[in-house]
Order: C-alpha cells, then sequence, then structure tokens
C-alpha cells in the first residue's frame, strides 16, 4: 500500500515472541524496528523491507559480504537521499535461533563486523568512534548498553516485563560485553584493511 502511494521503501516492526530470551534479541538487534508509530529511518533490515523495483536498477545487495549487507545497502540509499519509511501497519514475525550460544555469538558477531563494515562504507555512523581504534569497544559497549535499557523501559514500561528489569540489565550487559570484546577483536582481525 505505501509502495502504491510513491514511498519508494518501505519498513516496519520485527517482532518477535514474548519469552525472554526472544524479547533479548528484539531489543538487542532489532530494536529501532520495535516501535509502534510512523518514522523516517536510516536504514532497513532484509528481516521486513519492500523496495521498489526500480531501485534494483541502481542499487545493488553488496556481493561478498559476509554480515551486514543490509545495512550497506540501506545506507547507500539513505545516503543518496531516498527516504525509508517506516510503518507500524506493516510487520514480520521473526523466529530467530535464541538458544544462549547463538544469542551470545549473535552479539559477538555484530561486534567484529563493526570495523568490516566502515572498511567498506566509511560514512556509516560510529566512524568517529571507530578513530579511537581498538578503544572504541569500551564507549561502543557503554552506549549500546545505554540504549537497550532505555528502550527496553521505552517499549515495556506498561506491562510485567518491566519487573524483568534488573535481570534484562544483566543480560544486556553480557551481551553488550561480548559485543565489546568483538569491536576490540575486530579491530584487530581487519588492521590490515586501514579501515581508520
Amino acid at each position: 500500500d505505501n509502495i502504491q502511494q510513491g514511498a519508494q521503501i518501505v519498513t516496519g516492526p520485527v517482532w518477535h515472541d514474548q519469552r525472554l530470551k526472544s524479547q533479548l534479541i528484539a531489543i538487542t538487534c532489532f530494536g529501532e524496528y520495535q516501535d509502534d508509530f510512523q518514522k523516517v529511518m536510516t536504514g532497513f533490515c532484509t528481516a521486513n523491507v519492500a523496495i521498489q523495483k526500480s531501485l534494483f536498477e541502481k542499487y545493488r545487495f553488496p556481493v561478498g559480504i559476509r554480515f551486514g549487507g543490509d545495512r550497506l545497502l540501506s545506507w547507500q540509499m539513505y545516503q543518496d537521499q531516498i527516504k525509508i519509511h517506516y510503518d507500524p501497519k506493516c510487520y514480520v514475525y521473526h523466529f530467530p535461533k535464541d538458544s544462549w550460544k547463538e544469542i551470545f555469538h549473535r552479539a559477538w558477531r555484530y561486534g567484529m563486523h563493526f570495523f568490516y563494515l566502515r572498511y567498506h562504507e566509511p560514512s556509516l555512523p560510529g566512524a568517529q568512534l571507530a578513530k579511537l581504534r581498538f578503544l572504541a569497544a569500551f564507549p561502543l559497549m557503554l552506549i549500546r548498553w545505554g540504549i537497550d535499557i532505555k528502550r527496553f523501559i521505552r517499549l515495556k514500561r506498561q506491562s510485567l516485563y518491566i519487573l524483568w528489569l534488573p535481570v534484562f540489565i544483566v543480560l544486556t550487559g553480557i551481551f553488550r560485553l561480548i559485543y565489546g570484546l568483538g569491536v576490540f577483536v575486530g579491530y584487530f582481525k581487519y588492521l590490515d584493511k586501514k579501515i581508520v
């Protein structure tokens, strides 16, 4: 419906079931896709996006990128001033692997690819932090942890989930610690790429 009304890209909520592990993934990995109001985004995830066919004549999904191709593609479109519309009525349910091992492996991958993605697209948000080199791991870890907690409180404040806040703070802390370690190791892994 939005594509017919002239929007070239539409994304929306990526819902998860109500189990604590699923909500941990929802907030830490898909947090910006949890809102129930319309907005303009700087990116999309391929779990939930509709793109006007004509855009694929100009833009291609990055080939050979192991992780974060959707972030690179959407950032390129955003940089070219193509609006990415977020519509809360365009939702999907996402059922990722949610063993603790898989959740924390996801945190590691996200961290490891912080520098990898900025090698491919230096204008991505976080470029200023990337100049801190491997020390970027520490502020990134704390900033993301704060965003996760703030988002959890905002989204869950009217439900019984707020009783889980202390547990959630600990779990997101562990998630972001692993993420920070991934950023730290990722810097040295991609050092030869001369990212910064």
